[in-house]
């Protein structure tokens, strides 16, 4: 096992919560969510979606070497700390990273806070 324990399929039990638990109108209600594999094109995206607004909710868990999965989570770290963000730790292979501002209305955190861990 390396940086991090490997789950299955968590990331479909906090989009089946999401699909239950948005508000309308809020961050909540933006987020992209996402099961990351080793591809640059991808994390290029996820940076972009960011950067345009969205929260984000990544699963590493599918990424097979530590030096990619290091790699992934320290460039979306970087990606959010640019923006002034905030990165959350839901488990051990799956992060929230959003702007500071996504928090303000109090739905992201309030999302976040509900889901099942």
């Amino acid at each position: 096992m390396g940086l991090f324990g490997r789950k299955k399929d968590d990331l479909k039990e906090f989009e089946d919560f999401a699909s239950n638990n948005k508000a309308t109108g809020s961050a909540a209600e933006r987020i992209v969510m996402e099961q990351l594999i080793d591809d640059e094109a991808k994390l290029l995206s996820l940076a972009d979606q960011l950067k345009d607004g969205h929260p984000l909710i990544v699963d590493f868990s599918k990424i097979k070497t530590d030096a990619a999965l290091n790699k992934s989570l320290a460039f979306l770290s970087g990606v959010a700390y640019a923006l002034d963000g905030k990165i959350v730790t839901l488990n051990e292979t799956i992060f929230v990273f959003a702007k500071k501002t996504d928090f303000i209305d109090g739905t992201l955190q309030e999302f976040i806070d509900q889901i099942p861990r």
